[in-house]
């Protein structure tokens, strides 16, 4: 573990942790907002099974008895409230820079400090950033660092909202995508050389990797919906981990497309099952809470049985639902594939599916942390526009400040 690293209290367990948590009482501590909440703290002091030992694999679950004390905490509470269900075990969002005006409103900035205190006050426990490669095409094999690019992501930037983010309590996670011109899905990848490719993009992760390490990070993700790179060579994929952990010592993601997840041959090298949660969550647009809660569940039990059979925790890397009518039918479908009408904008589809997930996923022990996608630097951006994904000013957000507002009252 790196000198001064925060401790996530989403899931302490082995001898192992406990030391670390000795060594980092005081921000441990951070999580403990109240002598009411001792006994939670003094549960994730002793739990022996939410552990991972970076290099060994994780031998256990978080705790069931931890899982417990979260659903029981705030009972009767959240329904009162508008959410109905226990209280998620911890509130993150996919913190986005905005690239409008060379990045001026982007991470580093004011603007950005600004939000992160939004953000803090909302009860948001966690962050992710996400910077870029850049692909010409599906069958390239060069991953180009996008960082000298006009308006993108800065690593000094990134670096300093890090360090922003701990001071605010917060978790952070790196998590670098592949962006492909034309809007092509990295998922499909196809070039001509697999291992051209794999020692391109290796290049472009272990920067990222460095940065993670530098910005005391806690969470690195290795891979974002890699469907075909992952599928078509493992054995690159599993070098390249091994050659993460040799520059960062944080845990290691790896971030599966939602429907990828139970095929994915590399869940053992890694620390933490990752998911893209854009499953559908209805049939129809008129869908109701009850259903969308139906099928919640069932994708749910889908991917605790792969924790479970991993002995991995499982998080949600990204959760979210564009802001359209039929946002809860497929959630896949990125807003600029999508007329920006605000005739076609759905607040209530919308709000119904983050109060599902939070009711659903939110309960089960065996998931550390949801990132909601997503957050921007910049409130006024001009990105997504009203049918988009991100929560700010929508009523969906006040599910997730609820859940957050009562999550932090509980030291969860």
């Amino acid at each position: 573990m790196v000198e001064g690293r925060k401790v996530d209290p989403s899931f302490e367990g082995d001898m192992h942790c406990t030391t670390a948590l000795v060594a980092t009482g005081r921000r441990v501590l951070n999580g403990c907002r109240a002598v009411a909440v001792s006994l939670l703290c003094a549960l994730m002091m002793l739990a022996a099974t939410g552990c991972i030992r970076r290099g060994e694999g994780a031998e256990s679950m978080p705790s069931s008895a931890l899982g417990q004390a979260r659903a029981t905490a705030t009972e009767g509470e959240i329904g009162a409230a508008g959410v109905t269900g226990p209280v998620p075990a911890a509130c993150g969002v996919s913190y986005a820079h905005d690239w409008f005006e060379g990045g001026r409103q982007g991470y580093g900035t004011e603007r950005s400090a600004q939000s992160l205190r939004e953000l803090a006050e909302l009860g948001v426990t966690a962050i992710s950033l996400t910077n870029f490669g850049y692909m010409e095409s599906l069958t390239s094999t060069e991953v180009f660092d996008m960082e000298r690019r006009g308006g993108s992501e800065r690593r000094e930037a990134m670096r300093t909202d890090m360090e922003r983010a701990h001071a605010l309590n917060m978790v952070v996670m790196v998590k670098p995508h592949i962006w492909v011109s034309g809007g092509a899905w990295h998922g499909q990848l196809n070039p001509a050389d697999w291992d051209a490719f794999y020692d391109s993009y290796g290049t472009f992760m272990l920067d990222n990797a460095r940065l993670a390490q530098e910005g005391r990070a806690e969470y690195f993700v290795v891979g974002t919906e890699l469907v075909s790179a992952v599928r078509a060579r493992p054995d690159r994929m599993r070098a390249l981990i091994a050659q993460v952990r040799e520059v960062y010592d944080g845990q290691v993601v790896y971030a599966a497309n939602w429907d990828e997840a139970e095929s994915v041959q590399i869940w053992d090298a890694v620390d933490v099952i990752g998911v893209q949660m854009y499953a559908p969550l209805a049939a129809a647009p008129e869908a109701s809470q009850a259903q969308m809660v139906e099928q919640a569940r069932s994708w749910l039990q889908r991917y605790e049985a792969l924790a479970v059979h991993h002995g991995k925790p499982l998080f949600l890397t990204e959760v979210g639902f564009v802001n359209r009518v039929g946002g809860a039918v497929d959630p896949h479908v990125w807003p600029e594939h999508v007329q920006a009408a605000a005739d076609l904008a759905g607040d209530e589809e919308q709000a119904r599916a983050v109060s599902a997930i939070i009711e659903v996923f939110g309960a089960s022990p065996h998931v550390g942390r949801m990132f909601w996608w997503k957050w921007y630097t910049n409130p006024a951006t001009r990105d997504e526009g009203v049918v988009g994904f991100a929560l700010r000013g929508k009523p969906a957000l006040g599910h997730l400040q609820t859940a957050c507002t009562l999550s932090n009252a509980h030291g969860l």
